[in-house]
């Protein structure tokens, strides 16, 4: 498939796709690629799945390991390809547009580093939002096995509003996507009912914000800050302006205040390791 026609179908997806606004801002895109592009995509992630080396991952649970497989020094040509629609400036205008007031894509970088995620049965991935670098997280769903109606929800991303009340509004089906802008209570994760659970994540990420985070993470003691997590957050809205927080200046004031202090988020990775699901 050439560049142009593949574009030309995500940008399309894209901006006929409309925000939903609740527990926060997030977008679910079907179809997101053409079914020639997906399927070949679909046959070479599962390819890398069964014939390479797939590394350990605990970021989801400490109580478990899932597998995963870094795409970064791999050039296929649906992973070029794929590199290059999601780096394009109107792609990732598009995007930011759907989460962000007047943002500038120069600021803003494609995470190269494609990972996929291999998930078994019967876990869970601990509560929490991605950390202040990241401006727009991106997940992926191949299912590899047919699936119920039933599976499909369950096995999607769950996102938490701020009582942390679970809420399944996506589907763990072919040629899908979720979109979400990290923040205050950008709560989510997921369970697993089936044995294969694959996804493709990618962030969109600002470099500087990388180094503001992990620069002074410690306190005068030598440890951990726990309010380093939220601080950055602030900073990073109050530049970079969130639709889902209003564009009047009083009105984003008292929004920014009030939902940092009822920010759950007790670690600098972003879970609240104090709920109940541990």
């Amino acid at each position: 498939m050439n560049f142009k026609k593949l574009k030309k179908h995500i940008l399309n997806r894209i901006v006929h796709t409309e925000i939903n606004k609740f527990p926060f801002y997030n977008m679910y895109v079907e179809n997101i690629f053409p079914d020639e592009f997906y399927l070949s995509l679909k046959y070479k992630i599962l390819e890398y799945k069964y014939n390479k080396e797939l590394e350990d991952r605990n970021w989801d649970n400490p109580n478990f390991i899932n597998k995963k497989l870094s795409l970064k020094n791999y050039d296929d040509d649906e992973i070029s390809l794929f590199r290059k629609v999601f780096d394009d400036s109107e792609i990732k205008n598009s995007i930011m547009s759907k989460f962000y007031h007047n943002f500038s894509i120069g600021e803003i970088v494609f995470n190269h580093d494609l990972q996929l995620v291999f998930t078994g049965k019967d876990r869970f991935q601990k509560i929490h939002t991605d950390i202040p670098a990241q401006f727009v997280s991106v997940v992926f769903y191949i299912p590899e096995d047919e699936l119920t109606d039933q599976e499909k929800i369950d096995n999607a991303t769950i996102l938490y509003d701020k009582e942390l009340n679970p809420h399944k509004l996506s589907k763990f089906s072919d040629n899908t996507v979720s979109f979400f802008a990290p923040h205050f209570y950008s709560y989510h994760g997921f369970n697993t009912t089936i044995e294969n659970r694959n996804t493709l994540l990618f962030f969109y990420a600002q470099k500087d914000l990388i180094k503001r985070f992990y620069d002074n993470i410690h306190n005068e003691n030598g440890e951990q800050n726990p309010d380093k997590f939220k601080d950055v957050i602030q900073w990073k809205i109050s530049k970079w302006r969130l639709l889902e927080y209003g564009l009047d200046d009083g009105e984003f004031l008292t929004k920014i205040i009030e939902e940092k202090s009822n920010c759950k988020i007790d670690s600098l990775n972003g879970r609240i390791n104090q709920e109940s699901r541990d």
